[in-house]
């Protein structure tokens, strides 16, 4: 849920969106959503790569432990050429 929570502060719309809650399900379930840079081209590549990886649908393609997407959205906040860099 972290990626769904990541997606809609980035990006202001959800990832997933559907008329009722079977839709909405389905689409959970089954669609990928819209990466990140089609909706904002200026996220830097490797956010949209970490919150589309913590979207993934199959668990084992999802982060293990959120150490470990912890530490890769530090990596992207402190990469001094990246223009949207984080400010805390």
């Amino acid at each position: 849920s972290i990626g769904a929570v990541l997606y809609e502060l980035l990006t202001g719309t959800r990832p997933f969106r559907g008329e009722s809650l079977q839709s909405l399900m389905y689409q959970v379930l089954s669609v990928p959503p819209a990466p990140l840079r089609e909706l904002d081209p200026e996220l830097p590549g490797p956010l949209n790569d970490i919150v589309m990886r913590a979207l993934q649908k199959a668990p084992a393609d999802r982060y293990v432990k959120a150490l470990d997407m912890a530490s890769d959205l530090t990596t992207v906040r402190s990469t001094p050429s990246n223009p949207a860099s984080f400010t805390a």
